[in-house]
């Protein structure tokens, strides 16, 4: 196995806003994982397709870019849609 493959992770959860501009854009996304963590995305390719799927249930594949406190950013490579939990 090579390092990178060792370093990949899969993450399910939640797209969520994480960032805002002044004009409340949103700036930045984050995955809230269903292990309670939230997993910032970092800046790249990925974000903007993020960003159509806000609010929906995903399954990234991630590489973790650095930990920073308790912020933890990753960078997304590929990501699928998952079903949603059934509506109340």
């Amino acid at each position: 196995m090579s390092v990178d493959q060792a370093e990949m992770t899969t993450i399910r959860g939640l797209v969520i806003p994480a960032r805002w501009d002044d004009d409340g854009n949103i700036m930045a996304v984050a995955i809230s994982g269903f292990d309670d963590v939230e997993y910032l995305v970092a800046p790249g390719q990925k974000v903007d397709s993020l960003l159509k799927v806000l609010r929906k249930t995903v399954s990234v594949i991630a590489r973790r870019v650095e930990t920073r406190g308790v912020e933890r950013i990753i960078e997304v490579t590929d990501f699928s849609l998952e079903p949603g939990l059934p509506e109340e």
